[in-house]
């Protein structure tokens, strides 16, 4: 077999707990992103970040392949710098707002309901659910990282079509049956979503999916014909046991594609790094609702705690109940200096006498339009 030696390629070194000693290779023809794990011996470093580092290494593809490698123990020789080109254009998409306020206020121990994966196989279908008021925090980057994929490759019908489970299941640090049940509970239930209200103060929220998901099989046929016994998920969604699926179908709900596009009358967008997947898997749970919360407003802020802790925010009110307020501003100041050691979070302060938050953010993650003036990413 020949081999092709790929120049310029960017390898993006992740420091995460999830995919420690793994790179993402940005190189396919379309832009997605491959995993792989290894060492590159030699490269160039590009560009250092403050949770990843940045190489243009030589990689290697076998001919008629698709997914590159990485040469392994190659000789400086191999590696010329004058024919390495240091990639220097950062990647952004678009997050929507509404969801960003609805992941904030959602992400969260399950304590009531019982998650798919830890019932026995021949109960994981829930034909009675129909309303949840948390999520994982892991389900929810899920969402985030398909937002990214859907804006980049949708088809003209609107929908993301996913061929390739693994690759994306590698991306998230998780396999591809559990992927599944990601997108169970992303398309399967409803939710109190955080959208833009004529008659509320800006925003409101309404019961509803987060996302359309649909799953296609070789056959032609749909799991919601088959026995309960044999699927898997919810009325709304579910797949079946032992069955192969040709492929899915994902897109964003109608609000969420209006936020996407700039429409008025909705909670708009805010453009972030496509570094944001591998900072947001790295967060803890109170971190990443933090960074969701702060992203999807202004960068400059200031809250009262209370306030904060409100359902349309952080959603604390249980934890309140519970563990008290002491614990809980514990808890969120914990947060916010695990966001300031990370870079997202510039400054940040409490004022105990007021009871009151402030912090200005960074423009490392989040490109907010006043700290970098107008940038702008087709949708």
């Amino acid at each position: 077999m020949t081999e092709t030696i790929i120049i310029g390629s960017t390898a993006i070194y992740l420091e995460t707990p999830i995919m420690k000693d793994s790179y993402f290779i940005d190189s396919d023809p379309d832009g997605s992103q491959n995993i792989m794990s290894g060492y590159i011996s030699t490269g160039v470093k590009t560009e250092e970040s403050f949770y990843c580092s940045f190489y243009s290494p030589v990689l290697t593809t076998i001919s008629g392949g698709e997914i590159p490698v990485i040469v392994k123990e190659l000789c400086p020789t191999h590696c010329p710098e004058n024919v390495i080109e240091p990639v220097t254009k950062e990647r952004l998409h678009k997050q929507p707002r509404g969801y960003l306020k609805t992941v904030a206020s959602l992400v969260g121990r399950d304590r009531n309901n019982r998650m798919l994966w830890n019932l026995p196989y021949d109960q994981r279908y829930d034909h009675e659910a129909d309303e949840r008021d948390t999520i994982s925090k892991n389900i929810a980057i899920a969402g985030n990282y398909l937002l990214q994929l859907w804006q980049r490759g949708k088809d003209a019908e609107g929908w993301l079509v996913i061929k390739n489970l693994t690759k994306i299941a590698r991306v998230l640090g998780t396999t591809t049956q559990r992927f599944k049940l990601y997108l169970i509970y992303l398309g399967g239930y409803k939710y109190p979503i955080i959208t833009y209200s004529d008659h509320e103060s800006l925003f409101t929220s309404k019961d509803q999916r987060l996302f359309d998901i649909k799953f296609d099989y070789i056959n032609g046929s749909s799991s919601i014909y088959t026995p309960q016994n044999s699927r898997i998920g919810t009325r709304h969604l579910s797949f079946q046991k032992g069955s192969y699926v040709k492929r899915i179908r994902f897109r964003p709900i109608s609000e969420t594609r209006d936020e996407l596009k700039g429409k008025k009358r909705t909670l708009g967008n805010i453009l972030v790094s496509d570094h944001f997947l591998p900072f947001c898997l790295d967060l803890s749970d109170m971190a990443y609702k933090l960074a969701c919360f702060t992203a999807s407003n202004k960068p400059k802020g200031k809250y009262r705690a209370d306030t904060i802790m409100e359902p349309r925010f952080l959603n604390l009110d249980r934890q309140l109940e519970t563990q008290g307020k002491p614990r809980i501003l514990e808890s969120i100041k914990k947060a916010f200096r695990e966001l300031d050691q990370k870079g997202y979070i510039g400054e940040w302060g409490y004022n105990a006498e007021g009871d009151l938050f402030t912090w200005m953010m960074t423009d490392r993650v989040v490109k907010h339009p006043e700290l970098r003036g107008n940038v702008s990413v087709k949708t």
